[in-house]
């Protein structure tokens, strides 16, 4: 979930219910917010562009069974959550951050912060038909090699080594029965060499699957984390722009969590059925009463551990969310030490850090006493269902009803057949518990991605396609662009109009929040217009391909950033053929060579992540270089140089000024909005 969304996934529940069968991740598409959330009038425009009607209320805590149910409520004074249930014994809540959740009445007033929203369908509403499936598990699975192949040998290894293991109390009841009575030593002797190759034979193999699972597991771990990364890394801009780093994070590390879970636990729980149905079947053939009766235990294990399953779920998903937040104050602390140590605000951060650990551990603490209880009540069941069959087993042997053998083999399989099946449950409902990391993924790879399209629409429509793109002169245009952050908000930018010329040099000026910034993503594809369109030499951007744009243009954008590695390699942008000659030259044009070359090591100096080390105004000039080597059609600087002294900025606007390649400058200083040719003034959109 993005950051500050649990307002639109309340609503996207209601709407499931009414009918709109749209999921959160669809419905964000239609009715984007942005990271400053939504309020409940922003809701109420929200659900009637999807043709449902929220009747906000201001209600005591006492007068929630009036509501018609399930609604909105307003939670902590910060968040929102679905009341789907209210009675004498509390409330059962869908809170977005966590899931579902019963909660008592002492809670409910705590957190309700007096305020709710009743949803009823308006006349404009109508059903939606269930979105098609996105794509498995199996699409995850292309392209490895030797998987089928792979899981087959480990499946007849599997299966192979439960013969084994199933075959070892018939010896010992050999040996009790045949062996030890008539004194017969060749037989004990052969018995005893039969064990022995049996247990060589099961390590082996047992060898030798444990290097298969951990060769298939490689493998899956790396191709799943190439995949969701590549896919991340086409995703738009706006999902960023979207979520916390650390919710980011957290969702590309659940896929270790799944990949452990399909190729160990699966694969475990495969092997434990088959073990369970033959040990059952041996207990059967033994003793038809007892094999029932061995069965009925295993039930009964079977409900305990799914009456507490749902709980296990939750509090899973609430560790997941916690460490998330948890995980996205830590990275923002050591991102803004600086600020940190200079407000003395290092107690602050502590502080809040702890509280959000402290969720965190809390839930690890619920969710570790929910694993013991498992263990105790394993144990204690399965304890005693021993200590019965010894019993009664004893009590048929002392009746001359079965032999020594029999009863020695019963009980051997008896155990086998307790621990797989319990083994069998105990992985099959943690495989249950992926859900809350397969919906972590998931809002990664169930994103839509960025069109990546690097050529040029051929159609009836564009006879001319070819003809533009061969040209060297580029020029742009924008046509009734509207652009808002949010559904319910303001729009940033309203009807737009302007063309940029090949070779122009354009400064766009106006105040802090005009939307400047905006204008420049739109014209560069990363952000979509909602209204109008994009034009590049007269062809929809969309069309003329988003590739294709960025090939021609380089940037200086406010919240560039330098990455870890040399300065030859920042310029470069990590070129695998860096020309050493033409970094050294575009350093000279962005006015930071001699800076450069005073350093121990030049441009081989190494820089820390969002280059540490360098001073503010360094970094934007070598952000300029690297802008420059690309050798761009069209140069974008937005307040590229406002870091800079008045020497050092005059330096790079004359350097800038010589370039013969269209420039669109955002600024606010007058020295650098008096090089351009023409400017662009752009006030509230």
């Amino acid at each position: 979930m993005e950051a500050n969304e649990c307002g639109l996934a309340c609503l996207a529940m209601l709407a499931y219910f009414h009918g709109f069968n749209r999921n959160l991740a669809q419905l964000r598409e239609e009715l984007p917010i942005s990271r400053k959330g939504v309020s409940l009038y922003g809701l109420g425009l929200m659900a009637e562009a999807i043709g449902l009607k929220l009747i906000p209320v201001s209600l005591d805590i006492d007068a929630l069974e009036e509501l018609t149910l399930p609604c909105i409520l307003h939670w902590d004074l910060e968040h929102f959550v679905v009341l789907k249930k209210y009675g004498t014994k509390g409330a059962i809540i869908h809170d977005p951050a966590v899931g579902k959740r019963r909660i008592s009445h002492p809670e409910l007033r705590r957190r309700f912060s007096g305020v709710a929203a009743m949803c009823e369908k308006a006349h404009t509403f109508s059903r939606r038909p269930h979105p098609p499936k996105k794509e498995g598990i199996r699409g995850w699975l292309e392209g490895i090699p030797n998987l089928y192949r792979t899981i087959f040998f480990v499946f007849c290894v599997t299966v192979l080594l439960e013969i084994l293991a199933i075959s070892m109390p018939l010896l010992l009841q050999w040996v009790v029965d045949y062996g030890l009575p008539e004194r017969h030593g060749s037989l004990i002797n052969g018995l005893a060499v039969g064990f022995a190759i049996l247990v060589l034979g099961s390590a082996t193999l047992e060898l030798v699957r444990g290097w298969t699972i951990a060769i298939l597991s490689a493998r899956l771990n790396m191709k799943w984390m190439q995949q969701v990364l590549a896919h991340l890394l086409h995703l738009p801009l706006d999902y960023f722009q979207r979520r916390h780093v650390g919710d980011i994070s957290t969702s590309f590390s659940s896929i270790t969590v799944i990949q452990n879970h399909v190729s160990y636990t699966f694969i475990s729980a495969l092997v434990d059925g088959v073990m369970s149905v033959g040990t059952l079947a041996m207990l059967a053939w033994i003793n038809p009463m007892g094999a029932m009766l061995a069965a009925l235990v295993v039930l009964m294990y079977f409900f305990f551990r799914w009456l507490f399953h749902s709980t296990m779920v939750q509090v899973t998903t609430e560790k997941i969310s916690h460490s998330g937040r948890q995980q996205s104050h830590f990275l923002e602390s050591v991102q803004g030490i600086q600020s940190i140590k200079l407000y003395r605000r290092a107690k602050h951060r502590l502080e809040e850090w702890r509280r959000l650990a402290a969720r965190e551990v809390q839930a690890e603490q619920r969710l570790g006493s929910l694993q013991v209880a498992h263990g105790a009540v394993n144990k204690a069941l399965f304890g005693l269902q021993r200590v019965l069959f010894i019993w009664l087993a004893a009590q048929s042997v002392t009746a001359g009803h079965s032999s020594l053998g029999v009863m020695f083999a019963f009980l051997a399989y008896l155990e086998q057949f307790s621990q797989r099946a319990s083994g069998l449950i105990d992985r099959v409902l943690e495989m249950g518990l992926l859900r809350s990391h397969a919906e972590r993924v998931g809002d990664i790879v169930n994103t839509q991605q960025e069109k990546q399209d690097d050529y040029v629409d051929l159609s009836p429509s564009h006879p001319e396609a070819n003809r533009k793109i061969n040209e060297s002169r580029i020029h742009i245009s924008v046509e009734g662009a509207s652009y808002s952050y949010a559904y319910a908000e303001p729009k940033v930018l309203d009807n737009i109009n302007l063309e940029i010329k090949d070779g122009e040099c354009v400064a766009i000026v106006g105040p802090s929040g005009g939307g400047k910034s905006t204008l420049i993503k739109l014209m560069l594809g990363l952000l979509n217009p909602q209204e109008g369109r994009v034009l590049i030499n007269g062809i929809p951007l969309e069309e003329f391909g988003r590739n294709k744009v960025r090939s021609l243009v380089a940037t200086v954008m406010q919240d560039d950033t330098l990455f870890t590695g040399s300065l030859i390699e920042n310029i470069s942008f990590f070129d695998p053929d860096p020309d050493e000659d033409w970094i050294i030259e575009c350093a000279k044009i962005a006015s930071v060579h001699e800076d450069i070359s005073k350093m121990p090591t030049g441009y081989g100096t190494l820089i820390g992540d969002s280059g540490q080390g360098l001073s503010g105004g360094q970094k934007q000039r070598i952000l300029l270089a690297r802008a420059i080597y690309r050798r761009p059609q069209i140069l974008v600087l937005d307040e590229a140089t406002s870091h800079l002294d008045v020497a050092a900025e005059r330096a790079v606007n004359k350097a800038i000024k010589t370039l013969s390649i269209t420039r669109i400058i955002v600024a606010h200083r007058p020295q650098t909005i008096a090089m351009a040719e023409r400017v662009i003034p752009l006030v509230n959109g």
